[in-house]
């Protein structure tokens, strides 16, 4: 019987091992699974982080690009408005321009009447001293002088 204990704690002890062997094996598993499930949870978390930075970098972005509109904005008023005060002044350049013109040509059409209200000043002056050389003298030739008409002809005036 002796013997039968023995060979009936062989099986049981081999039947021990196995199982202790098998809740290892089962407890290793366990322990793989677990680690495995946590490196996933911390790779989602890693990727969580990551959309989270690449979400705030893209709000920040969008933040800058609502700026730099309002910027531009701004500047595209002022260029508006600077092109408006360039047209207004060009307007007002042309309105001065065609004032100075006529106010040109207004004085150029005076000067013109003096000169010739003076030629015909002097042409009556002259007509007049001849006339009254010519009553003074009784010598008739004496009027068609060539040294009296070229003297009357070298006159000057001193308006001129």
């Amino acid at each position: 019987m002796r013997r039968m204990w023995w060979l009936a704690t062989i099986p049981a002890l081999a039947l021990g091992c196995a199982s202790g062997s098998s809740n290892q094996q089962k407890m290793s598993e366990a322990t793989q699974t677990q680690t495995q499930a946590q490196q996933a949870l911390q790779r989602a978390a890693d990727a969580q982080k990551r959309a989270l930075e690449e979400q705030q970098k893209a709000e920040q972005l969008q933040q800058d690009l609502m700026q730099k509109q309002r910027e531009l904005s701004d500047t595209q008023a002022k260029l508006a408005a600077q092109r408006a005060k360039a047209e207004q002044a060009q307007r007002e350049a042309q309105m001065l321009s065609a004032d100075a013109q006529r106010e040109a040509q207004f004085q150029q059409d005076q000067a013109i009447q003096l000169q010739r209200r003076q030629a015909a000043q002097r042409a009556s002056q002259s007509n007049q001293s001849n006339t009254s050389s010519q009553g003074n003298t009784s010598n008739p030739s004496n009027t068609s002088t060539p040294s009296n008409t070229s003297d009357q002809g070298n006159t000057s005036n001193p308006k001129q």
